[in-house]
């Protein structure tokens, strides 16, 4: 998974012109050394990947100070931070964890407004969620960038970034159909924007997409519906593969044409996987297709002709021969799928025992488990169907069919919560008027008594965290009241950021606030208040005044009153202060 970030984080970052407002000489060189940072890491070994997390820290520390001077633009900042957090990824340091510093970056385009990197950042969180398999967080996360980047009107780079993260956070959710219109949405703000680069790399991203989709509805109920697909995939990549030759070779890689190339190989070949059945598996009448049919090998058109070409087996040779570059690519999509693209044209043609023989390499290369589950299922799907019927190939189809119903239902699911936020964003602020704090926007003492109601009186309550401001007296004392409500600003926003949309932040009163955690375990709870203990500690002093904080955290019994839950939780947190605070204390 973070290979695959870094690759479309560099993919898109390299060769971009920067904004007028972000060419200050000092922001501009830090920038550019986090994204060789990130590139350096994304080739590199455990140990160089180690010493690339390691020079995050000083980097980091240098924006910093460069932000704080003005010195760096905040959406250069953004940048920074997201590449240090992939660094940080990929090299899994246990002393140099990424959530810190994704935190950090979700705070900072929250205060600073950057609407298109919050969103990006968002998907990130999700990326990573999904990776560490808390795909309910990955859900949410998926569901706050989509809507944010919905909210932005104006096609831009960042918009196409973030909306190519999206896609991607989708497609690790098998949400392969949604993720081909999120990358369809990219390429159309890419054209619109003049980012001609940008537009070939998000276009090709939705072929493949569509590619995908369209193998998976093979399998389903309606296998008709994947010859829309194939052919919304050919049309796309007859386009983009012409802006690719224009533009090579100064700013365009092989790796960008894998999608265009793959989708070429069905062109004039309408093969289903069908083809690459055992002989006995294609004389049973269950599997035969009728000449003509969607499924049919024999569709219109030579075996491998391209159109337009004056010599359809020259161009089909040639063709076969640009796929088999992509089968040395070390990038999991760009290897597998014109891999498999590339076996269904050989054994359309009667080359069979060398389409399984590649299929079986795909099968055992040691980087599958990188690719999205959809092209992971695709590669050992057709491998199968190479076989003679059996107990495997029969497995493997219910296996896929109960996937396959996952997805979808999982699809459903995500349109289910993106009419929920939707109307939550649009209607919430009416409704939250009498029940916000008005000094930092959060739930109020008010909204407290009926959350806490409800989240007490559920199956499973989960925890709720009293979170206690250390020394803000301090802040108002050495400075004034107005330096303590901005701290107070900060605070609320870094603890908002830190945590998913299902929970809640509500200032309690004076610099007390309750986190409510519904249905998490004390475990989950914990790592999530340690994490928004650890966001106020890192705030930078212009903002945070060097205040910490201290937590309390209480699991909370079914049907619990609401005072029980507040005292003990307050225990906790007293205990938490005279503990040396800074920390979190469990009950």
């Amino acid at each position: 998974m973070q290979d695959q970030l870094v690759g479309a984080a560099t993919d898109l970052v390299d060769g971009v012109d920067q904004p007028a407002e972000e060419a200050d000489l000092l922001g501009d060189s830090l920038r550019v050394e986090a994204c060789t940072l990130m590139e350096r890491a994304a080739n590199a070994d455990r140990q160089q990947r180690w010493q690339a997390a390691v020079l995050t820290g000083d980097l980091l520390d240098r924006s910093r100070r460069a932000l704080a001077v003005k010195d760096m633009e905040p959406s250069t900042f953004a940048r920074v931070l997201r590449s240090s957090v992939l660094v940080r990824d990929m090299a899994a340091v246990p002393d140099l964890p990424a959530d810190p510093v994704l935190d950090e970056l979700i705070i900072h385009t929250t205060e600073h407004g950057l609407a298109s990197h919050n969103a990006a950042a968002q998907a990130l969180r999700g990326n990573l969620a999904e990776a560490r398999g808390d795909l309910d967080e990955a859900m949410d996360a998926a569901v706050n960038a989509m809507v944010t980047v919905e909210l932005i009107n104006e096609p831009s780079l960042e918009r196409v970034f973030a909306s190519n993260d999206i896609a991607t956070l989708l497609l690790r959710l098998g949400l392969v159909r949604t993720a081909a219109q999120c990358f369809g949405n990219a390429a159309a703000d890419a054209e619109a924007a003049g980012l001609k680069r940008e537009y070939v790399i998000t276009l090709g991203n939705q072929v493949a997409s569509e590619l995908l989709y369209a193998m998976a509805l093979e399998r389903t109920p309606e296998p008709q519906r994947a010859q829309k697909h194939f052919a919304i995939a050919v049309e796309l990549a007859k386009q983009g593969v012409r802006y690719w030759q224009q533009m090579q070779p100064d700013r365009m890689r092989e790796d960008h044409a894998a999608g265009f190339r793959a989708a070429l190989a069905v062109d004039g070949l309408q093969v289903s996987s069908d083809a690459l059945s055992s002989p006995a598996s294609q004389s049973s009448p269950a599997s035969q297709s009728s000449p003509g049919s969607p499924e049919s090998p024999e569709s219109p058109g030579s075996p491998g002709s391209l159109p337009g070409s004056p010599d359809g087996r020259v161009a089909a040779d040639e063709l076969e021969a640009q796929l088999r570059i992509h089968l040395a690519s070390n990038d999991p999509e760009c290897r597998l799928l014109p891999g498999i693209m590339l076996t269904r044209r050989l054994a359309a043609t009667g080359r069979r025992d060398e389409a399984r023989a590649m299929l079986a390499e795909l099968a055992d290369w040691p980087r599958l488990h990188q690719a999205q589950p959809q092209l992971r299922v695709a590669v050992i799907r057709h491998l199968c169907d190479f076989d003679d019927p059996g107990p495997m190939p029969r497995y493997v189809m219910a296996l896929e069919n109960e996937l396959w119903s996952q997805w979808v239902s999982r699809g459903r699911d995500l349109r289910a919560r993106l009419e929920r936020e939707r109307l939550r964003r649009k209607h919430g602020p009416i409704r939250a008027l009498a029940a916000e704090d008005p000094l930092t926007g959060l739930p109020n003492r008010r909204a407290l008594d009926e959350l806490l109601a409800d989240q007490a009186s559920a199956d499973e309550p989960g925890a709720v965290a009293m979170v206690d401001l250390d020394e803000l007296r301090v802040v108002n004392f050495r400075g004034s009241h107005a330096d303590g409500d901005a701290t107070l600003r900060a605070v609320a926003v870094a603890m908002r950021a830190t945590l998913p949309a299902t929970d809640s932040v509500i200032r309690y009163g004076g610099d007390e606030f309750v986190v409510l955690l519904p249905g998490d375990d004390v475990d989950t709870a914990v790592d999530k208040v340690q994490r928004v203990v650890a966001a106020i500690a890192a705030l930078p002093a212009d903002r945070g005044h060097g205040v910490t904080a201290s937590a309390g955290l209480v699991a909370v019994a079914p049907d619990e009153s609401a005072d029980s839950i507040l005292v003990r939780a307050d225990d906790a947190m007293t205990q938490a202060k005279q503990d040396g605070g800074n920390r979190v204390q469990i009950a």
